[in-house]
């Protein structure tokens, strides 16, 4: 969404979950991470992207046809946890504790069924609150030594009493595969994919920098966030995303004024370098920063130094 990520996406960076879709001929994909994989399909009106939000760390992405990833008023993404978190209460409790500064106490498994292959799931409703605009609901299912989870996030409460069903309709597509069924049934799609995702040491260092900041550590995520920037790999515009976030998402938490003005100032600057890096390259996925989350969370950085120095 053009205004901004749900805070979940930022809950299990460990796992940096490819999603292999053939566009041209299916609704489905398949999610997958180092311990399990999951297949789910669009319902009926909406798309299964991808390409348009992984420059956010979302390869798997869905939202209404007539509509796009950066202007969609719902969106749905998939992914699975951190490899840390083996236990879906565990996942929830700790979900819950970060979320609780800017979200408030969630509405627990306000829905619960068994996925199309009968895996239980349960949802929690995350409404909107004075810090964070958007309603949400997140369907969480246990899998053998892993946790799936399925983002709705609607930029409004119009929205997301319209849409919210839609996360039930792809419950009911949802089947566990074990990792190398998911890559088997990847290699027998006739039709051409996005490139696949190849772990770098640069991103495996954001990767577990995301780790760190889920669990509010955040000086020990700068300090990897810098060694993956050292290293100058193909993965640094994402690392100088990732960063920024760190640093608007702990302005906005800050009560210190002169704290929560340097913060901003150092995402504004990391969000800068992040589209640089991007224009200059030849990759798409790295030119489209510009135009996904990174120039709107500039824009946000931007809009709340303004408000911060005009105090």
């Amino acid at each position: 969404m053009k205004t901004k990520v749900c805070i979940v996406a930022f809950l299990a960076l460990g796992a940096f979950c490819p999603c292999a879709s053939a566009q041209d001929n299916y609704r489905g994909g398949i999610v997958y991470g180092p311990k399990a994989a999951f297949n789910i399909s669009a319902p009926g009106g909406w798309v299964l992207d991808n390409q348009a939000g992984a420059s956010q760390g979302l390869p798997c992405v869905l939202y209404p046809k007539s509509e796009s990833w950066a202007d969609a008023r719902t969106v749905i993404y998939a992914k699975i946890a951190g490899t840390q978190f083996e236990d879906v209460n565990a996942f929830v409790a700790m979900a819950i504790k970060d979320m609780e500064k800017t979200h408030g106490k969630p509405k627990e498994k306000v829905a619960s069924g068994k996925t199309a292959d009968g895996h239980d799931y349960f949802i929690n409703e995350y409404p909107a609150s004075k810090t964070y605009s958007q309603w949400e609901r997140v369907a969480y299912v246990q899998l053998p030594r892993a946790v799936a989870y399925i983002v709705l996030s609607s930029r409004d409460h119009a929205s997301y009493q319209k849409d919210s069903g839609a996360l039930q309709q792809v419950l009911k597509t949802f089947a566990y595969l074990k990792p190398e069924i998911a890559q088997q049934k990847d290699q027998e799609l006739t039709v051409k994919h996005a490139p696949k995702v190849i772990e770098t040491d640069d991103m495996k260092l954001a990767m577990k920098a995301g780790e760190l900041e889920a669990a509010g550590k955040y000086d020990e995520a700068l300090k990897l966030y810098a060694q993956a920037i050292d290293l100058e790999g193909r993965f640094r515009p994402f690392v100088y995303h990732n960063r920024g976030m760190l640093y608007l998402h702990r302005a906005k938490t800050s009560q210190d004024q002169k704290s929560r003005i340097a913060d901003l100032e150092r995402a504004i600057a990391d969000f800068q370098t992040s589209i640089r890096l991007g224009a200059a390259s030849n990759e798409e996925l790295k030119r489209g920063l510009e135009k996904v989350a990174t120039r709107a969370n500039l824009d946000e950085a931007t809009k709340l130094l303004e408000e911060a120095t005009h105090r």
